[in-house]
């Protein structure tokens, strides 16, 4: 790999709780071109080591030691930092894969892994995550407006509502719960406050 390869300015923190696993991933990550930043064997290690060293993607062990797992740690990595999770695991069990898709996960890679499915995850991920950066930013902008507002799916005959902020929440006594899916006209005619 060369200084200006694309790979070396990826950066990557390990979240990995068994050391020799996480040595090897390491050494085949950085083999590949990739900047590993450090490896975290707790939830709390992957939050702070995180906050300091800003990765560009994350690989997430599912079953990590300490009070909080690998799905939780994404989630609050996630919510604090915008930075892609792939998570790396064992499990495919489908009760894992439904927690795990909790989290909003950029990829999932099953142990052990091949160079060329970690090459490919990488790069999707990354590139999704870029692209994706105007859509996350218009939500933030929708959730945080003082004026109610509701986004509803124009591809869908129905138009069923896609999401809805917190100001519509006050304005009309209804629960994003009880409104995605649904078609905006619901509110209209009787029994409905104007």
């Amino acid at each position: 790999m060369s200084i200006g390869d694309p790979r070396s300015a990826t950066r990557i923190l390990l979240v990995e709780d068994e050391a020799i696993v996480a040595r090897d991933l390491t050494e085949r990550l950085q083999g590949l071109g990739y900047h590993v930043l450090g490896t975290a064997a707790t939830g709390k290690e992957a939050l702070a080591l995180a906050e300091s060293t800003r990765p560009t993607l994350v690989f997430m062990d599912i079953t990590i030691q300490g009070p909080i797992d690998g799905v939780e740690t994404a989630k609050r990595l996630f919510s604090r930092m915008d930075v892609p999770i792939v998570f790396v695991t064992a499990h495919m069990d489908t009760g894992t894969i439904q927690r795990a898709k909790q989290a909003g996960p950029y990829g999932y890679l099953i142990k052990p892994l091949e160079e060329k499915e970690i090459i490919t995850t990488i790069e999707m991920a990354v590139t999704r995550h870029r692209r994706d950066v105007p859509a996350r930013l218009i939500e933030q902008a929708i959730a945080s407006a003082g004026i109610g507002v509701v986004l509803a799916s124009a591809h869908d005959p129905a138009a069923p509502i896609t999401m809805c902020n917190s100001a519509f929440e006050r304005m009309s006594g209804y629960k994003a719960a009880e409104v995605v899916g649904r078609s905006p006209w619901f509110m209209e005619g009787e029994g409905t406050s104007q």
